[in-house]
């Protein structure tokens, strides 16, 4: 069934919607931890911990 040009408007539409929606899901959720965690030993982790990974 051809779907013309509104309705690849609409779709085009809830792709980007979608896209933005999962940017700023990325950007709230682990975004904002860009820092390193030093340890004694001179190792580092992260940025993230593991909860942030478990709960995206």
């Amino acid at each position: 069934m051809r779907r013309g040009i509104p309705g690849s408007v609409a779709h085009l539409s809830s792709v980007l919607v979608l896209a933005g929606l999962s940017a700023a899901a990325w950007t709230a959720w682990l975004g904002w931890d860009q820092q390193r965690d030093a340890h004694p030993d001179g190792s580092t982790t992260g940025p993230y911990e593991a909860w942030q990974v478990i709960g995206q």
